[in-house]
């Protein structure tokens, strides 16, 4: 059997904790619902006897109606009146008796009877002073009250003790009684940053309100610690009149010093959860018994009830803090964090930043703890984002952010897949273009470009580009990840291989492959010989391995966007509504030419980089038409199709 993990274990330890507070959240509820039960029935049974009392002594003509159970004396019930035999008189008993007319006939007359047996008188022998003290202070006797104080006064802390202080007033005791500078021990500790990172935020939220709680009590500690020290700094002070205000200052500080005193140290190191011997975890036990110790710290000392949520951060941190956070919520080691981090593409964190920006902002509104909000508060922040105008592919968006930080259950919901499924429907997604433009335009523009080596480097830049776009139908991010080691120049074709990672790059996916043929045929226009001329005329200038560089000094490698700024351009010089077009129709354009030159829907599929299954090239042309094996048939076909 394998060896068990820590994780396992953490895992292990959260799922039992959980069940035991929704256990102790159970038997709370049972209690809360005994005691209001019980005192319904006290209320009962006394309003019953005091109904009887009020009718035996002020209603005599009433005492038949009644039926008095006491066969147990600790409760009395009433019962709805029946005729029953008179008992026989005893001395014993005392009959209260009454003249009424009975329900059945109301001419005879009946007499009612209440019994009321007399108990023998208990003799109370004295007791002796050490039997009192066994027995302790008599409950029963009246609570002892001390000398009172000025009614101004009293009236003020009677208000305090019923109405409490505004939360403007304790803030304003506290900066006033601030802790002395020689007894820092009396204000609240504060919790680490390392713990604050990785406990939840219903624990924060404990932890402030009782620091809350305990700077509170530092601030009065510190208010009589004024008086007490300018008590002690009074030269001029009357010695008796001193030490009995000073004595009775103290008394109600020492009385508590034996609950507070520091426990005696332990041979073995441990963490206290509580009193007894359950509540001591010892170091050397496993996760089990740590599980079973908590448990019974937990029965033994219930904690509080957590307090409402609230954002720690008053304005957006962004998407890589929100997702660092999320991380160490969820008890992953900070030492992990950056290489999970890494495997988040950038242009995937800008997409996410703007849906948990919104996320963000709704929380913030709403009081919503974002990082452990429910699937129906889901659901209302996505119902908002779908009547603000989002469409499918949008929402779609927000669910695997918001998955990132609430975790996987979210994006598995079956509530959120029927919301997402009936957005599709009532708003489907629709293509970016209804229509494309013909790639002839631009392959005659193209054409009266030549030859190659006799045109300035930023128009053989543009020509190139466009053309690897064309016969490539890859997106602009791979051609712009192209690099001259990885080319390979055979006798008919050019391979291009990409190594670095692109969009659709994954563990169990290969890596795409640029296949470009010679174009004989048609020289002005070969991609091939293109890209031969580009090589040579800026093997000189070139710093790094990229193909593509600047035109402009100092000749640094370019990114996708200057890429894509050029093939618009090309596309606009070519009579291209640039308006409506823009760089990436390219892979629309070269993609639908292809298509209806014959090239069957897989090949077009493996060459434009869509996997075997992908269906985003077949929504649009439902049928295949012939197969063709050529590695080269999309490019042949569009440079011969024109």
């Amino acid at each position: 059997m394998p060896k068990r993990r820590n994780s396992e274990d953490c895992d292990y330890i959260s799922r039992k904790i959980k069940k035991l507070e929704r256990k102790l959240k159970r038997v709370r509820q049972r209690n809360r619902e005994k005691n209001e039960e019980s005192s319904r029935n006290s209320s009962g049974m006394y309003f019953t006897a005091y109904l009887q009392c009020f009718l035996i002594h002020k209603h005599p003509p009433c005492v038949p109606m009644l039926h008095i159970k006491s066969e147990n004396t600790d409760t009395i019930e009433l019962i709805e009146p029946y005729e029953s035999p008179q008992p026989p008189e005893s001395p014993d008993i005392c009959v209260i008796t009454s003249d009424m007319q009975t329900p059945e006939n109301h001419t005879t007359d009946t007499q009612s009877k209440i019994q009321v047996p007399e108990e023998p008188a208990v003799q109370n022998n004295a007791l002796d002073s050490d039997a009192l003290d066994i027995l302790g202070a008599d409950p029963s006797s009246q609570i002892q009250y001390a000398k009172n104080v000025h009614t101004e006064l009293a009236s003020r802390l009677e208000h305090i003790a019923t109405s409490g202080l505004t939360k403007e007033l304790r803030k304003e005791l506290n900066e006033r009684y601030l802790i002395p500078g020689n007894c820092i021990m009396i204000g609240a500790p504060l919790m680490n940053p390392e713990i604050k990172a990785a406990v939840t935020d219903t624990v924060m939220k404990r932890d402030k309100g009782i620091e809350a709680r305990q700077k509170q009590l530092a601030a009065a500690i510190s208010g009589l610690a004024i008086v007490l020290h300018n008590e002690l700094e009074n030269k001029d002070k009357d010695t008796t009149l001193s030490k009995d205000t000073l004595k009775q200052l103290m008394d109600p500080g020492s009385s508590t010093q034996t609950t507070s005193s520091s426990p005696e140290p332990r041979e073995h190191s441990s963490i206290d959860h509580g009193a007894g011997p359950a509540a001591t975890i010892q170091p050397q036990s496993d996760a089990r018994q740590l599980v079973e110790d908590i448990a019974a710290s937990v029965q033994a000392n219930p904690p509080p009830l957590d307090p409402q949520p609230e954002h720690t951060w008053e304005s957006y941190p962004g998407c890589r803090s929100i997702v660092r956070k999320a991380l160490l919520r969820r008890r992953i080691p900070p030492s992990a964090i950056d290489i999970m981090m890494a495997s988040l593409a950038s242009n995937s964190l800008k997409q996410y930043d703007v849906a948990l920006k919104k996320w963000f902002l709704y929380c913030k509104h709403n009081c919503v703890n974002m990082y452990e909000a429910s699937i129906p508060t889901v659901l209302h922040f996505l119902t908002e984002s779908y009547n603000s105008g989002s469409q499918y592919g949008t929402l779609n968006s927000y669910r695997s952010a918001l998955a990132l930080i609430l975790g996987p259950y979210m994006s598995k919901d079956d509530r959120i897949s029927r919301f997402l499924k009936g957005v599709y429907r009532l708003r489907p997604p629709r293509p970016k273009y209804n229509e494309t433009w013909d790639t002839s335009l631009v392959l005659n523009y193209l054409h009266n470009q030549y030859p190659n080596e006799q045109l300035a480097l930023e128009v053989l830049t543009k020509k190139c580009v466009t053309l690897l776009a064309l016969s490539t139908a890859h997106r602009v991010q791979t051609l712009a990840k192209i690099r001259i080691e990885n080319i390979e120049i055979l006798s008919s074709q050019i391979r291009i291989k990409i190594s670095d990672l692109i969009k659709t790059s994954r563990v169990s996916a290969k890596q795409p492959l640029l296949v470009l043929p010679f174009f004989t045929d048609k020289p002005e226009i070969c991609p091939s010989k293109t890209l031969l001329s580009y090589l040579e005329v800026t093997k000189t200038i070139r710093k790094d391995s990229n193909l593509f560089i600047s035109p402009k000094k100092p000749h640094n490698s370019v990114t996708s966007q200057s890429l894509s700024r050029w093939i618009k351009n090309t596309l606009k010089d070519s009579g291209i509504d640039t308006s409506i077009f823009t760089a990436h129709s390219t892979r629309h354009a070269a993609t639908s030419k292809a298509y209806k030159c014959g090239v069957s829907v897989d090949f077009i599929r493996k060459t434009a980089g869509w996997s075997g299954s992908s269906t985003v090239f077949g929504r649009f042309y439902n049928r295949m038409i012939t197969n063709n094996s050529n590695e080269t048939a999309l490019a042949t076909a569009v440079l011969a199709g024109e």
